[in-house]
């Protein structure tokens, strides 16, 4: 996937997953619409300043671009439940999440 592109698809749904708007994002950001769009649809080069203040409009870590690189939204409810899940597990002690992922691959083991 073009880096451009993948770029675009993360901040689109990123922007989808907190229910937000494009105008609502431009907003919270100070960007023009017409910017936004350009960057989602992977036609416009965006610096990592710009690339932080879309995340924190959006509360996000801004890392998360790297680790979503390929991410597709084929199941957003799914995708919004792993989020939360996740924010959950960063709470926890490691022994704790450790017992978790062994029960969850207990269960998708089956």
């Amino acid at each position: 996937m073009h880096i451009l592109k993948a770029v675009g698809d993360w901040v689109k749904t990123a922007r989808k997953r907190q229910g937000l708007s494009q105008e609502t994002l431009c907003e919270k950001t100070g960007l023009s619409s017409n910017y936004i769009s350009l960057i989602e649809r992977g036609q416009k080069q965006v610096t990592l300043t710009t690339l932080e203040t879309i995340a924190e409009a959006l509360e996000i870590d801004l890392a998360s671009i790297f680790t979503d690189y390929e991410f597709k939204e084929k199941n957003p409810e799914l995708e919004k439940e792993v989020a939360a899940f996740l924010e959950l597990i960063r709470t926890m002690n490691t022994e704790d999440v450790r017992i978790i992922r062994k029960t969850i691959r207990h269960f998708h083991d089956k």
